[in-house]
């Protein structure tokens, strides 16, 4: 399994100003290699789970890519660390 983990800097907030950090991004490959014919899944975690959580980075993501022949991109979109209880996002979202 080949995994790669990268970051881009989002396009400004420009409705409500509210600053935006970089996006973590994960790409896994299938063993076998890019052919003609893989394809592309794009994961978007969702009821509380992270694109870097061990079930996403080293169970789904690797069995997607080689069951599907397809490279597989998760990524942890804007504001996830607002809304979890995460080690880095500080907990749950609080106004004020």
């Amino acid at each position: 399994m080949t995994q790669q983990q990268f970051s881009l800097i989002p396009h400004a907030d420009i409705e409500l100003k509210f600053p935006r950090q970089p996006i973590e991004y994960f790409v896994t490959l299938p063993d076998k290699g890019i052919k003609q014919d893989t394809g592309l899944i794009m994961f978007i975690p969702g009821f509380g789970m992270l694109a870097n959580d061990d079930y996403v980075a080293n169970k789904l993501s690797p069995h997607l890519a080689n069951q599907h022949n397809c490279v597989v991109v998760s990524l942890n979109y804007f504001g996830i660390y607002n809304r979890l209880n995460t080690n880095k996002g500080g907990g749950k979202y609080t106004s004020g």
